[in-house]
């Protein structure tokens, strides 16, 4: 099994959803130190999730980019 850490992305903010809910968004470190963190880490592979474009409440498109 391999495990793929993800980055959930809200308004261009790492974000966490208890139980994916709406309205339970937690904002955590901005997602550039998130994924540098996990780089440092020896991650190689990260699942970006765009929620705002999942929700069609726009997109995380230009953060995507520069990670």
């Amino acid at each position: 099994m391999k495990i793929i850490p993800a980055i959930d992305l809200i308004r261009g903010k790492a974000a966490h959803l208890i139980s994916g809910k709406t309205g339970t968004e937690r904002f955590m470190a901005d997602p550039f130190d998130s994924a540098k963190r996990f780089q440092v880490g020896g991650i190689e592979t990260l699942h970006i999730v765009d929620v705002d474009a999942a929700k069609g409440l726009g997109t995380n498109k230009e953060v995507i980019k520069q990670l």
